[in-house]
Protein backbone atom coordinates (compact mmCIF):
# COMPACT_ATOMS: atom_id res chain seq x y z
CA UNK A 1 0.00 0.00 0.00
CA UNK A 2 2.69 2.64 0.62
CA UNK A 3 4.57 1.98 -2.37
CA UNK A 4 1.52 2.36 -3.84
CA UNK A 5 0.70 5.97 -2.20
CA UNK A 6 4.58 6.98 -3.27
CA UNK A 7 3.62 5.50 -6.95
CA UNK A 8 0.24 7.85 -6.72
CA UNK A 9 2.10 11.21 -5.53
CA UNK A 10 4.85 11.33 -7.90
CA UNK A 11 2.48 10.62 -10.61
CA UNK A 12 0.37 13.47 -9.62
CA UNK A 13 3.72 15.49 -9.00
CA UNK A 14 4.97 14.99 -12.43
CA UNK A 15 1.30 16.14 -14.32
CA UNK A 16 1.17 19.13 -12.20
CA UNK A 17 5.07 19.94 -13.38
CA UNK A 18 3.86 19.24 -17.60
CA UNK A 19 1.23 20.91 -16.77
CA UNK A 20 2.83 23.94 -15.64
CA UNK A 21 5.84 23.61 -17.96
CA UNK A 22 3.02 23.19 -21.39
CA UNK A 23 0.28 24.81 -20.58
CA UNK A 24 0.75 28.24 -20.08
CA UNK A 25 -1.30 31.02 -20.93
CA UNK A 26 -4.15 31.53 -23.40
CA UNK A 27 -4.05 31.24 -26.95
CA UNK A 28 -6.39 31.87 -30.00
CA UNK A 29 -6.39 32.66 -33.64
CA UNK A 30 -8.27 32.03 -36.81
CA UNK A 31 -6.38 29.67 -39.64
CA UNK A 32 -7.89 30.40 -42.88
CA UNK A 33 -11.24 31.86 -41.31
CA UNK A 34 -11.47 28.84 -39.06
CA UNK A 35 -10.90 29.75 -35.51
CA UNK A 36 -8.42 27.37 -33.43
CA UNK A 37 -7.37 27.18 -29.40
CA UNK A 38 -4.08 25.98 -28.22
CA UNK A 39 -3.86 22.88 -26.47
CA UNK A 40 -0.33 24.10 -24.93
CA UNK A 41 2.04 27.06 -25.49
CA UNK A 42 5.60 27.75 -24.38
CA UNK A 43 7.91 30.60 -25.03
CA UNK A 44 11.77 30.55 -24.65
CA UNK A 45 14.00 33.86 -24.53
CA UNK A 46 17.72 34.06 -25.40
CA UNK A 47 19.95 36.69 -26.10
CA UNK A 48 17.09 39.22 -27.51
CA UNK A 49 15.79 36.31 -29.89
CA UNK A 50 12.01 35.02 -27.93
CA UNK A 51 10.14 31.92 -29.96
CA UNK A 52 6.89 31.42 -28.87
CA UNK A 53 5.45 27.97 -30.00
CA UNK A 54 1.71 26.87 -29.66
CA UNK A 55 0.33 23.15 -29.97
CA UNK A 56 -3.32 23.77 -31.23
CA UNK A 57 -5.83 21.48 -29.44
CA UNK A 58 -7.31 19.95 -33.23
CA UNK A 59 -5.79 16.70 -34.44
CA UNK A 60 -2.89 16.52 -36.89
CA UNK A 61 -0.81 17.72 -34.22
CA UNK A 62 -0.61 21.42 -35.60
CA UNK A 63 1.46 23.93 -34.47
CA UNK A 64 1.86 27.97 -34.70
CA UNK A 65 5.37 29.25 -33.89
CA UNK A 66 6.37 32.63 -34.07
CA UNK A 67 10.41 34.33 -33.59
CA UNK A 68 11.08 37.75 -33.43
CA UNK A 69 14.33 39.12 -31.57
CA UNK A 70 12.63 41.99 -29.28
CA UNK A 71 14.38 43.08 -26.44
CA UNK A 72 10.90 45.06 -25.30
CA UNK A 73 7.57 44.55 -25.86
CA UNK A 74 6.74 46.58 -29.41
CA UNK A 75 5.22 45.91 -33.23
CA UNK A 76 7.52 44.06 -34.71
CA UNK A 77 7.39 43.33 -38.47
CA UNK A 78 7.05 39.23 -39.39
CA UNK A 79 9.17 38.57 -42.40
CA UNK A 80 11.62 35.74 -43.52
CA UNK A 81 13.41 33.51 -40.21
CA UNK A 82 16.44 33.08 -42.83
CA UNK A 83 19.70 34.67 -41.15
CA UNK A 84 18.33 35.21 -38.03
CA UNK A 85 15.05 37.80 -38.80
CA UNK A 86 11.40 37.63 -37.38
CA UNK A 87 8.99 35.36 -39.03
CA UNK A 88 6.20 32.95 -38.48
CA UNK A 89 5.12 29.14 -39.40
CA UNK A 90 2.30 27.10 -39.48
CA UNK A 91 2.92 23.53 -39.94
CA UNK A 92 0.34 20.48 -39.71
CA UNK A 93 0.23 16.51 -40.67
CA UNK A 94 -0.38 15.84 -44.07
CA UNK A 95 -1.62 13.25 -46.50
CA UNK A 96 2.03 12.61 -47.44
CA UNK A 97 3.92 13.20 -44.28
CA UNK A 98 4.66 17.03 -42.50
CA UNK A 99 3.44 20.17 -44.60
CA UNK A 100 5.50 23.28 -43.30
CA UNK A 101 4.37 26.93 -44.07
CA UNK A 102 5.97 29.66 -43.53
CA UNK A 103 6.87 33.56 -43.59
CA UNK A 104 9.25 34.49 -46.59
CA UNK A 105 8.94 38.23 -47.78
CA UNK A 106 8.52 41.51 -46.81
CA UNK A 107 5.35 42.78 -44.87
CA UNK A 108 4.17 38.89 -44.64
CA UNK A 109 2.60 39.91 -41.45
CA UNK A 110 3.26 41.22 -37.55
CA UNK A 111 3.45 40.37 -33.94
CA UNK A 112 2.43 43.28 -31.31
CA UNK A 113 4.24 42.16 -27.95
CA UNK A 114 1.96 43.93 -25.49
CA UNK A 115 3.46 42.54 -22.62
CA UNK A 116 7.18 40.88 -22.60
CA UNK A 117 8.14 40.88 -18.73
CA UNK A 118 11.75 39.34 -18.22
CA UNK A 119 11.40 39.78 -14.66
CA UNK A 120 8.03 38.09 -14.28
CA UNK A 121 8.83 35.47 -17.45
CA UNK A 122 5.90 36.14 -19.20
CA UNK A 123 4.68 37.20 -22.71
CA UNK A 124 1.89 38.95 -24.30
CA UNK A 125 0.68 40.33 -27.74
CA UNK A 126 -1.52 39.80 -31.36
CA UNK A 127 -0.57 38.51 -34.33
CA UNK A 128 -1.51 37.68 -37.94
CA UNK A 129 0.52 36.18 -41.06
CA UNK A 130 0.47 34.95 -44.44
CA UNK A 131 2.69 32.24 -44.58
CA UNK A 132 4.49 29.97 -47.86
CA UNK A 133 3.99 26.36 -48.24
CA UNK A 134 7.77 24.77 -48.10
CA UNK A 135 8.17 22.69 -51.00
CA UNK A 136 11.30 21.08 -51.98
CA UNK A 137 12.74 23.76 -54.57
CA UNK A 138 11.57 26.80 -52.45
CA UNK A 139 8.01 27.74 -51.81
CA UNK A 140 4.82 26.53 -53.19
CA UNK A 141 1.65 28.24 -54.60
CA UNK A 142 -0.53 27.12 -51.32
CA UNK A 143 -0.91 29.79 -48.75
CA UNK A 144 -2.35 29.74 -44.87
CA UNK A 145 -3.34 32.81 -42.98
CA UNK A 146 -3.16 33.34 -39.65
CA UNK A 147 -5.56 36.10 -38.56
CA UNK A 148 -6.73 37.86 -35.25
CA UNK A 149 -4.24 36.25 -33.44
CA UNK A 150 -3.75 36.28 -29.83
CA UNK A 151 -1.80 34.95 -26.52
CA UNK A 152 -1.69 35.90 -23.25
CA UNK A 153 0.66 35.24 -20.02
CA UNK A 154 2.97 32.68 -21.63
CA UNK A 155 5.29 31.65 -19.43
CA UNK A 156 9.29 31.90 -20.88
CA UNK A 157 11.10 29.03 -19.77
Amino acid sequence: MKKFSIAVIVIIIVLALAYYFYNSGSFSAEIDGVSVEALSSVAEYSNGKLSISFLLKESGKKTITIKVNALKAGIYPLNSVVDGGNGAGYACDGAHGRIVFVTNNKNAGIVNLTELDLNSKSVSGTFEFTAHQIVENGFGAQVVRVKMGSFEDVQIK
